[in-house]
């Protein structure tokens, strides 16, 4: 039995949707958490430098804690968002932030940060 297989190429943007891993969503939380409260929230990172520090990690983490979040990041899995003890899905963790800043999350570039709308 003989089975067709088809090459595909894929585009970075392409690649990360279905690579996943913790530190491309950190990079794309840092970006948010930057644009939501500026450098003095946290600093936004490439996913190479993401991938190679663990101090970013904890910035990330720090500037989430700031918006009532608790993350677990994690290297090459999900990151796990948890507010109030329950554990909640990215999206909510991004809409409770931008509360907290007076924002919305609709209005804020979500592309950017790997959502699609």
């Amino acid at each position: 039995m003989t089975e067709n297989f088809s090459t595909e190429i894929m585009g970075m943007e392409q690649l990360d949707e279905v690579s996943g891993g913790g530190y491309i969503v950190t990079s794309r939380d840092s970006k948010f958490l930057n644009d939501l409260g500026g450098a003095d929230l946290c600093d936004c990172y490439g996913k190479f430098k993401t991938f190679f520090s663990s101090e970013i990690d904890n910035e990330v983490a720090r500037a989430w804690q700031r918006c009532g979040i608790d993350v677990c990041i994690r290297q090459y899995a999900d990151n796990v968002y948890i507010y109030k003890g329950e554990q909640i899905n990215r999206v909510k963790a991004m809409m409770i932030a931008c509360e907290k800043y007076g924002k919305k999350l609709s209005d804020m570039n979500m592309d950017e940060y790997g959502i699609n709308q």
